[in-house]
């Protein structure tokens, strides 16, 4: 699968969607990989992050809003939030619109893997 989530480590507190050649084609199978994500976060008990890495892997065509919508609609409860690790402008500017129309806390916007993980760590050191 062209987007797949799999676990960073063993304390299954940072899922990360990793995407590769050939890209996602359709909507269809970002919404599959994301239901196997949800699912794979609603099975642990505790908070975990999702991290998108999409590097310049390119979007399918069609209009992205209602499958970014719907994938934050079903966010599991244990997801304090998103994190996307974005190098695209025309994709950041994407999720910064989506963030704005429906003012979600639940997606932040970041540029690098270490990035990633110091909000993370800051997470989890301010939350034990």
């Amino acid at each position: 699968m062209p987007m797949t989530p799999n676990w960073y480590d063993d304390t299954k507190t940072i899922l990360v969607f990793k995407f590769t050649e050939p890209a996602i084609t359709t909507w269809d199978e970002y919404d599959l990989a994301i239901d196997e994500g949800w699912a794979m976060i609603r099975a642990v008990k505790h908070d975990v992050f999702p991290v998108f890495a999409a590097g310049t892997t390119p979007m399918p065509t069609g209009n992205p809003m209602p499958h970014l919508r719907r994938s934050l609609r079903i966010l599991p409860k244990n997801v304090p939030t998103t994190l996307n690790i974005v190098d695209n402008r025309f994709v950041e500017a994407i999720l910064q619109m989506l963030r704005s129309i429906h003012m979600s806390d639940k997606m932040v916007l970041i540029h690098t893997w270490a990035e990633a993980e110091a909000y993370i760590k800051d997470y989890f050191a301010t939350n034990a």
